[in-house]
């Protein structure tokens, strides 16, 4: 049986020195207790609290986004040196998933795997006759066990993802995740429900996790939940809401702080339909939700295939959020699509201020990158060109960044380049703003401001 080193790679911008950005590595937690659960040997180690010490040939590594892609092939370079071209490196996280088999090939080499696929994990590890259980059914506390009580201490003692559910009936083209779409080249739709982990072992873990933070001096959590759409799926979220009520009344002094992201659809569903479980929530720590706005246009919503959104339902979810419920609202505005025009960006600016002024919403604008591994754009084989930019060079990943600003790779439009990045700087101004621009890294840019740029980013961690 063979050992696997888990690794979650150093924030790519972080410094060299000193603690990168801290955050409990659910993804990797998630697939150290399936290897677990499976007869299998695992040891997790974080580049983001220390230098890694890879004294085993076989690692697997958290791709977290397009903008670490580099990064993995830059490990791969490490482990070579190290161990020699038999060193195996095995790669997960959704955008590795959004790579093309000859996509994944071509950038990282011979020995690199994709670990997403359960077949490949268990042949590598030698789990050939025992079962990985499924993500939905694994409890991720002996995974937990395998971190020291310094390290534990240190990650939650920041904002931590609750891994809740997966999957998002919607099918918006912009995104990545996992979601219903439709494949550009068949025609054929995939349609995705939300999946909830087993809640019985939902609520051992986080059972686990408060006594196991009292006795480290810890007397409340930061979570951000995993669900794509929190209030999608409303029953299991009111059972998970009951679940935190009952530990908090069993650990009195005890708290939590949640926050999440909604469809403005499923909200106002759940406030006309099932208020107790909006109300449940924020009884639970609820104290803010991100609402994926995504711009004012319907022609614009349309066109990237989020026409569950509507003006009137955003506003009113806005408000119901902070004037009945009294928590925080923040607004979700992906703009930069293919259809914005200048006048629809002012206006999404606009609805900004005006959400930021009556109701304290919190702005968390983003510029839109239409191709990106996973989703639509790049499935589709008019932007093969495109795509094999990225291939050639792979340090361009970092343009798609969603918090990256505008190129001329990302948005060809000169003109509208200008507007777009206008309008995005703008909503960054706006008071209770959460996004923090980062400068791309692109092919128009001389060596010196690609430099300025890498350093002007140090240290631009999302929460």
């Amino acid at each position: 049986m063979n050992k696997l080193t888990l690794y979650q790679p150093r924030h790519n911008f972080a410094s060299e020195e000193g603690k990168g950005h801290i955050y409990l590595p659910s993804s990797l937690s998630i697939t150290a207790a399936r290897v677990l659960a499976a007869g299998g040997d695992v040891e997790i180690q974080d580049g983001n609290i220390r230098k890694p010490n890879f004294t085993n040939s076989i690692v697997g590594a958290n791709v977290l986004g397009a903008p670490y892609i580099p990064i993995a092939i830059e490990l791969k370079k490490q482990l070579v040196e190290t161990f020699g071209e038999d060193a195996q490196l095995i790669l997960g996280g959704q955008v590795i998933s959004g790579l093309t088999a000859d996509q994944f090939s071509r950038l990282f080499g011979r020995n690199v795997f994709n670990g997403n696929h359960d077949e490949t994990l268990k042949k590598l590890l030698g789990l050939e006759l025992r079962a990985l259980p499924s993500p939905e059914e694994t409890s991720l506390i002996p995974a937990y066990e395998k971190i020291s009580d310094e390290d534990f201490k240190e990650y939650l003692e920041h904002e931590f993802c609750l891994y809740l559910s997966q999957g998002c009936k919607y099918g918006c083209e912009f995104c990545a995740a996992n979601r219903t779409s439709i494949d550009p080249v068949s025609g054929q739709l995939t349609k995705v429900t939300e999946r909830y982990r087993n809640l019985q072992i939902i609520e051992d873990e986080l059972k686990y996790m408060v006594a196991r933070a009292q006795k480290l001096g810890i007397s409340s959590f930061d979570m951000y939940l995993s669900n794509l759409d929190t209030f999608q799926t409303r029953a299991k979220l009111k059972q998970f809401a009951n679940i935190v009520n009952n530990i908090k009344k069993s650990n009195p002094g005890f708290t939590f702080k949640m926050r999440g992201l909604s469809t403005t659809a499923s909200f106002m569903d759940a406030y006309v339909k099932d208020r107790e479980t909006i109300t449940a929530m924020v009884d639970a720590g609820l104290w803010s939700i991100g609402f994926g706005v995504d711009g004012i246009s319907k022609e614009v919503w349309r066109s990237i295939k989020k026409g569950h959104n509507d003006k009137d339902d955003s506003i009113d979810a806005i408000s119901r959020t902070r004037e009945i419920f009294g928590i925080t609202p923040e607004i979700f505005m992906v703009v930069g699509h293919e259809k914005d025009t200048p006048q629809t960006l002012m206006d999404d600016v606009e609805f900004v201020l005006d959400m930021s002024e009556k109701f304290g919403a919190a702005p968390r604008p983003y510029v839109a990158k239409s191709i990106v591994p996973g989703n639509t754009g790049w499935s589709d084989p008019k932007n093969k060109d495109y795509i094999e930019q990225f291939i050639q060079h792979p340090e361009y990943f970092q343009v798609l960044d969603y918090s990256a600003l505008p190129t001329l790779l990302t948005h060809p439009n000169k003109e509208m380049h200008a507007h777009i990045e206008k309008a995005f700087m703008m909503m960054t101004n706006v008071s209770g703003n959460t996004t923090l621009p980062v400068y791309p890294i692109s092919p128009d840019l001389d060596g010196q401001t690609a430099e300025i740029h890498r350093r002007l980013n140090m240290g631009k961690f999302d929460r």
